[in-house]
């Protein structure tokens, strides 16, 4: 098949460091599937990974965990897992649902999300959910997974990504060999959301968990915008910045003088399209524990330090110079 067949556009001018000895394309298909190749002559392992862009989020609330159940479901009837059925597959997120409550950390936050907020959602579903519950409710899992996928499986939100030792126009023959341009585009809007899991009842709590490991920690977590669309500026490295800084003076340096803690880290994350959340992370001493308020206090008194200073010119100067560094330098 002649790649102009399946290929809208290609983009070969990408950008990158000049120790990277990778070779770059992005690709648009004629299906509005988005492709980036990496050809890598010294990787011993050729990969390739789906980002459909259709999760959990977007599940019935009468069905937890079909995104999880339908990615699992994918596979069935396959020609390399002949044999895989349903019900193995519900298994499958069942028991992947018990091991996940053993490192539940992250879901907390959404237990505390306002009620009726998309984050909220039981993501990974399990056999009483997907199965036990849905049947009394006269829900036919199949059908449900079947309305899903074809809802939300559209090539135009879709990314792909290939890495292997040939070269780009060879790994481009043979991406119009595998079929994705053959992914029906449906035209779907992918899904944003405007509103924060949080509203003013569900800030300024504190909640208390004892681990099942011997370990100590505080997290603080700030609501704020998706910043994804600010990648250029990247406000929130600044602010990570100040607050993770490890020298003198720093308010590290002040809560290990304390014997407080141990490390502490600071950062963003975007939770979904529309929403984020800053963290802050600090690993506590034997006596930190005694002192959680102390340190969340001694926190709030730097984040005010740092208000009242407002944004400095050279911080941001010095954090470019340094990323450029570590661009200019990184192998891949």
């Amino acid at each position: 098949m002649s790649t102009q067949n399946f290929v809208l556009r290609r983009h070969n001018n990408i950008y990158k460091s000049p120790e990277d000895q990778r070779e770059y394309r992005g690709l648009e298909l004629t299906n509005g599937l988005k492709v980036l190749l990496i050809s890598d002559p010294t990787t011993d392992k050729s990969a390739a990974a789906l980002d459909v862009n259709a999760g959990h989020l977007m599940d019935p609330w009468e069905l937890p965990g079909t995104a999880h159940f339908c990615e699992h479901m994918l596979f069935l009837g396959t020609d390399k897992y002949p044999s895989e059925n349903e019900y193995s597959k519900v298994c499958a997120v069942d028991s992947e649902h018990s091991n996940n409550l053993k490192m539940m950390g992250g879901g907390n936050y959404r237990f505390l999300s306002k009620p009726g907020h998309d984050y909220g959602k039981f993501g990974t579903g399990n056999k009483k959910t997907l199965m036990d519950d849905a049947r009394e409710k006269g829900i036919e899992p199949r059908e449900a997974l079947l309305k899903f996928h074809k809802q939300w499986y559209s090539s135009n939100i879709m990314s792909l990504c290939i890495v292997g030792t040939e070269s780009l126009d060879q790994m481009e023959a043979y991406l119009g060999t595998l079929g994705f341009d053959a992914i029906e585009n449906k035209d779907v809007v992918p899904k944003e959301w405007l509103d924060s899991p949080y509203d003013k009842e569900q800030l300024g709590k504190r909640v208390e968990i004892v681990p099942i490991k011997d370990s100590r920690s505080l997290m603080i977590r700030f609501p704020i915008p998706d910043l994804q669309a600010e990648y250029k500026s990247n406000p929130a490295h600044y602010i990570s910045h100040l607050l993770g800084h490890e020298g003198k003076g720093s308010l590290l340096s002040e809560l290990k003088r304390l014997g407080w803690v141990s490390s502490l880290s600071a950062g963003e994350t975007t939770l979904a399209k529309g929403f984020g959340a800053f963290d802050i992370h600090v690993d506590l001493s034997v006596d930190g524990i005694n002192h959680t308020e102390d340190i969340v206090a001694l926190v709030f008194s730097y984040i005010g330090l740092l208000k009242r200073t407002g944004a400095e010119a050279w911080v941001q100067e010095e954090l470019k110079e340094l990323g450029e560094i570590k661009f200019r330098f990184k192998v891949s």
